[in-house]
């Protein structure tokens, strides 16, 4: 007796992985800022406003999700990773190695998750 198997076929869809490209991109930047914090002589305040300007990503992520929090969270954590991100490029130019490098990639990695999470939040239905 041969089985029939019925399988939907559904496109996998990035709206799917709406909650998920916030978050990976949140672990990147932490994790980043955590290793460019090791380069920085006053690191406490730097990990504050790493903290800090993140919190509207936070709340944003709370269940049920909140589109508008969560693209300004995104884009706001996008502006205060652009201090790690020119360390990371200044650090490159100048031919040395060390955490600045590693942590500005990371960092960067972080970026593109936060960039991708806005587009996806974007082409949400309101």
């Amino acid at each position: 007796m041969a089985e029939e198997y019925i399988i939907d076929e559904v496109t996998p869809s990035p709206h799917k992985y709406r909650r998920v490209f916030p978050i990976i991109g949140l672990l990147f930047y932490y994790l980043g800022c955590l290793i460019v914090s090791l380069d920085i002589a006053d690191n406490i305040a730097f990990l504050l406003q790493i903290a800090i300007f993140s919190v509207i990503l936070f709340a944003g992520l709370q269940w049920p999700p909140n589109k508008i929090a969560i693209i300004v969270g995104a884009a706001l954590v996008i502006v205060v990773s652009l201090g790690p991100i020119a360390n990371f490029i200044l650090t490159i130019q100048a031919g040395t190695i060390g955490f600045g490098v590693l942590g500005g990639s990371l960092v960067l990695v972080g970026v593109i998750f936060h960039l991708g999470a806005i587009i996806i939040w974007l082409k949400e239905p309101w």
